[in-house]
């Protein structure tokens, strides 16, 4: 948040220079469409990225033929200014909206600063399905080149193969990383010799390219996923994943908390194992036996897990990857925005930062075939009959959170249209079915909810547009069925 002095110093710089792609005057003197300002953001913020900028800025109150302060009461309450950001959201990619709007007093005269953030690394932003851009002054759909450079951002980064420490002997090599684990990992004897190892680990891009015997450098992905201590490597000390479980359903009193610095591979199951054993279970009796059951299905938490680790941004700094284990949840957030939309995490075709990386992860069987692990975990939990899982895209976050079991008319309305959602997603994806009341029955079982009840939880998820009729012509409602709004 800025102070009223320096946004008159931010806005005289912006006047003293010419109205460029990443700055917008308008005069805007008392009403200005949303659909122009929706259009406005995605460009703003698609040309901030492709100029390396931080952020854009749309200014209301200003003429652009003289930079003259002529004020605006364009969304004169606070109210409104509030309701425009929330609006913004809701058809703008991955719900990204202004940084701040502000509304300082400029020369006696109300201005209106939309401070637009850059557009995500890979991440080319829309206004209700279409990317524009700037050419100069003028308003104009992004073009496919400019498109391109934004999304080919995503295959840019390459902080796997970047060094992680370098300059080293072999005897310091099996010091820093775990070689038994390393080939255990890709189920091969350990070579013999020395040359032999090297070649293999420079091979799986462990170590990088012109590495030796005698002069070897450990990549960043070989000491993510294999060091013995990843607190070793200064780069890498914020990397190490914490646990933390606390004793309700807010942070005021933490149970305990742990901090595993081994390399990601190299300990996965145990991280997973201490994960599920710090998570509620309940016994359920048969006809003979007494079974403890866990309250969170174990694939849900496995996948979850993995791709915490597989899609966090290694360049961004800040906090840790963390799982945090609430009475009722459990969340997983790792540094970053996703690059694909929230709501189309089950559809899209996955996007990571980090190929090489995930890569290697699903060859050693440490997370699912590509594009396949959010459908499992919705599944899982479906079929678990808990709340539909929540993917949030934050500032410099992804947090994904799986919920413990509740009875639907415990259910907020938000949590039963999200379900319904992901309960279309997943039979249009996996099953190459519809959603129908019956299904959406099926799916909220033991909880015995009557068709009236699914027909209201239908109608809303339609009204918030994430579902459509499959068929619009039909009028029986007995017959009627529905798929995902982008099917």
């Amino acid at each position: 948040m800025y102070t009223n002095a320096e946004l008159q110093e931010i806005l005289e710089t912006l006047r003293s220079g010419a109205e460029s792609e990443v700055v917008e005057f308008k005069e805007a003197k008392s009403t200005f469409s949303k659909n122009d300002i929706g259009e406005y953001f995605s460009a703003l913020a698609n040309e901030a990225n492709l100029q390396n900028q931080p952020n854009a800025w749309l200014v209301f109150g200003i003429r652009n033929q003289d930079r003259a302060v002529v004020g605006s009461n364009a969304f004169a309450d606070g109210d409104s200014l509030q309701r425009l950001k929330k609006e913004i959201a809701d058809q703008v990619n991955n719900r990204i909206t202004f940084k701040e709007i502000y509304a300082p007093i400029i020369e006696g005269k109300r201005v209106v600063m939309f401070e637009i953030p850059a557009a995500p690394r890979g991440m080319p932003l829309f206004w209700k399905g279409q990317y524009f851009g700037r050419d100069h002054e003028s308003l104009v759909p992004l073009n496919i080149e400019e498109l391109e450079r934004i999304r080919s951002q995503a295959r840019i980064s390459r902080f796997e193969r970047e060094i992680a420490l370098d300059r080293i002997t072999y005897q310091e090599l099996e010091k820093r990383l775990n070689l038994d684990a390393i080939f255990r990992a890709l189920d091969i004897p350990r070579p013999d010799g020395k040359v032999a190892i090297v070649q293999r680990l420079v091979s799986e891009r462990l170590l990088a390219d012109n590495s030796t015997v005698e002069n070897l450098a450990i990549t960043n992905m070989g000491a993510m996923l294999f060091a013995y201590d990843l607190h070793s490597f200064d780069q890498l000390r914020r990397k190490s994943v914490r646990v933390i479980v606390y004793e309700g359903k807010n942070k005021l009193r933490t149970i305990k908390e742990v901090n595993f610095a081994e390399g990601y591979a190299a300990h996965f199951a145990e991280m997973v194992r201490y994960i599920n054993d710090q998570l509620p279970q309940y016994e359920e009796i048969g006809e003979a036996l007494r079974t403890t059951e866990r309250m969170y299905p174990p694939i849900a938490v496995r996948e979850l897990f993995a791709n915490m680790l597989i899609h966090q941004d290694y360049y961004q700094g800040g906090t840790n990857p963390m799982v945090e284990i609430y009475r009722d949840r459990v969340e997983f957030t790792n540094n970053g925005r996703p690059l694909i939309d929230t709501m189309r995490f089950l559809d899209e075709p996955p996007q990571s930062r980090n190929e090489d990386l995930a890569s290697f992860m699903r060859r050693i069987g440490l997370c699912e075939e590509r594009g396949s692990g959010i459908d499992k975990v919705v599944n899982e939990v479906e079929n678990a009959h808990l709340p539909a899982p929540k993917f949030e895209s934050k500032t410099s976050h992804t947090i994904a959170t799986l919920y413990g079991y509740k009875p639907l008319r415990q259910f907020t309305q938000s949590e039963r249209i999200s379900a319904c959602y992901l309960h279309a997603c997943l039979r249009y994806i996996v099953h190459g079915e519809k959603l129908t009341n019956q299904s959406l029955r099926s799916r909220f079982l033991p909880d015995n909810v009557d068709s009236t009840t699914c027909w209201r939880i239908i109608k809303a998820t339609l009204a918030e547009g994430l579902i459509k009729d499959f068929d619009p012509e039909n009028t029986a409602r007995k017959l009627a069925a529905y798929i995902p709004h982008w099917g």
